[in-house]
Formats: C-alpha cells, sequence, structure tokens
C-alpha cells in the first residue's frame, strides 16, 4: 500500500515536473519573438481647460500646436463665452484649425466630493 502510494506521488511529481518544462519551453519560445511595431501611433486628444487669462497664455496655446506627434488635437475648454480666455482661444483656433478647438461648457460644474 505504502509503495503504490508512493509510486503515485512520484507519477504527479513527474507529471508537474513535467508541465513546468513545457511553460518555461513556450514562455522563452514567446520572449523571443520579437513584437511587431506599430504602423502608427493612435490619435489623442488633450483637453486643456481654460479659466481666466494666465501669464503668456496666447504663447502657451500655441505651443500645443507644435507638438512632435502625428494625429492630435487640443480641445480648449471654457466655461462661457464670457470667459475672457475666449476670445483668444477662438483666435488661435481659427488660425490652427486643425490641431486647436475651442468646447464651451454646456453644464454646471460638478462641485468636489468631500470626504
Amino acid at each position: 500500500m505504502t509503495n503504490a502510494i508512493a509510486c503515485g506521488l512520484l507519477i504527479l511529481a513527474g507529471l508537474g515536473t513535467c508541465l513546468v518544462a513545457i511553460q518555461t519551453w513556450l514562455l522563452v519560445r514567446h520572449l523571443r519573438v520579437l513584437p511587431r511595431a506599430p504602423q502608427r501611433r493612435p490619435s489623442m486628444s488633450i483637453l486643456k481647460p481654460l479659466c481666466g487669462i494666465d501669464d503668456a497664455l496666447e504663447e502657451n496655446l500655441e505651443s500645443f500646436t507644435a507638438l512632435a506627434y502625428d494625429d492630435y488635437e487640443v480641445l480648449l475648454g471654457v466655461s462661457s463665452t464670457q470667459d475672457p480666455a475666449y476670445p483668444i482661444a477662438h483666435r488661435l483656433a481659427d488660425l490652427h484649425p486643425a490641431r486647436l478647438r475651442v468646447e464651451v461648457q454646456r453644464a454646471e460644474p460638478t462641485p468636489p466630493r468631500s470626504s
């Protein structure tokens, strides 16, 4: 009886060792394959909230038009057309329509939750 249990455990241990060896071989084989380079970088949107006029706001927003990335857009968000930043953002969006777009918020901002 003890011999049968010992043989059964030995067989299970051997089977486990074989499975670990197979997994290791498959992992090494998988890691040797170089990943394919992406065909192109994905498009992205940059959200830039605006509220009032900061120092050098125009130059700051203008810098978003010269990023070293292929396909992106910058969404300039203002809470209303009465915001002092709106005319600057709108003028720059007219100069760079492929990159900049002004979005006016349609709802009131949600106040932060207190813990």
